[in-house]
């Protein structure tokens, strides 16, 4: 022990001291081997116990490593929306994203992105600019499919967007096996040069080539025309599928109470969110919508999606289609679905 250890030096120093005057030569190399004696004492007491603590100090460190690499290995699992019974939860009030950050300015890149040049789209005679396949290949022509949307300020993660697009709902929807065929759309540029819209062209099924976060700029130059800033990149969202498609069927979606449509306000319901027109309603159709509005209602930019119930009338689906919807409390907590269909 150590104080076994010190008695032994004491002992030592007691014994330099009984010493008897030998010749000057013996004495020198007497006292170099005291020394010596004392500093092998002193590493044997000392040194593991300094190598011990820098271990631990490197073994904390270490795991801060190892625990920030897996971080980065869960890119997806990390933002989860469900709990351990698969329940859809709301964010957290850390997770929301704070009022003051919703005119903030949207810059969406990817790690891919190439050059950015302007597409231009025409208005017809009908006042809009007609948005469609065959339009998007003459400024990308790979483009094997496309999803056209208005949209709020979701921030600058392209994920965020490619999550509300028509394509990833049909994607989950599907399976993986459809993305957004036979997709069209139109901008109404008399009123809608102030919206926000996201375009995004993929040349696969998983592969993102091309898109624009941002609002349409009448060209000066061209009556008519209006232009959209588009910037290529091959951008592979596979795992981001994946992980989608995991979520979203090992959650608890499809079992929310159904409100009749007639009887919304007099439930509680104060907010809505609202999923696409669709001509039938088998089972790919109503996993397509599903996934949209539940998507959206798990966000961390939920309330952005959200409408007041003041506007549920004027958001109802097109002659022949049906839509569902996500109804909310004046807490903005979900409480239920309803379905329209227009006749």
């Amino acid at each position: 022990s150590l104080n076994e250890e010190k008695t032994d030096l004491t002992e030592i120093s007691e014994n330099i001291e009984e010493v008897k005057p030998v010749k000057k030569g013996k004495s020198k190399l007497i006292i170099s081997l005291v020394l010596l004696i004392i500093v092998i004492i002193a590493a044997v007491v000392f040194v593991p116990k300094f190598l011990n603590g820098n271990s631990n100090n490197n073994s904390t460190k270490n795991s801060g490593a190892d625990i920030s690499a897996n971080k980065d290995n869960e890119d997806y699992e990390k933002d989860t929306n469900k709990n351990s019974n698969g329940k859809i939860i709301r964010n957290d009030k850390n997770n929301k994203v704070k009022p003051s950050e919703w005119t903030k300015e949207i810059n969406v890149t990817t790690p891919s992105d190439n050059v950015t040049f302007n597409a231009v789209f025409y208005e017809d005679e009908e006042g809009k600019c007609l948005i469609r396949i065959d339009e998007v290949q003459k400024f990308v022509p790979n483009a094997k499919y496309f999803s056209f949307e208005g949209t709020p300020n979701i921030g600058n993660e392209i994920d965020n967007y490619i999550n509300d697009s028509f394509h990833m709902a049909m994607l989950v929807g599907s399976n993986g096996e459809i993305g957004s065929d036979d997709e069209y759309s139109y901008l109404y540029p008399g009123k809608e040069l102030d919206s926000t819209f996201s375009l995004l062209v993929f040349d696969d099924l998983t592969n993102l080539c091309a898109y624009g976060i941002g609002k349409f700029e009448k060209d000066t130059e061209e009556d008519g025309a209006y232009r959209f800033a588009i910037t290529e990149c091959n951008y592979d969202f596979s795992q981001l599928l994946e992980y989608n498609i995991e979520r979203f069927y090992s959650s608890d979606y499809n079992l929310q109470e159904y409100i009749p449509h007639t009887e919304v306000k007099e439930a509680g319901v104060k907010y809505f969110v609202f999923g696409y027109n669709m001509q039938s309603n088998y089972e790919l159709q109503k996993n397509v919508q599903m996934f949209h509005i539940w998507n959206q209602a798990t966000s961390p930019y939920a309330e952005f999606f959200m409408r007041d119930i003041s506007e549920f009338e004027k958001r109802g689906p097109r002659q022949g289609a049906t839509k569902i919807y996500y109804l909310f409390d004046r807490n903005k907590e979900l409480i239920g679905f309803t379905t329209r269909t227009a006749t």
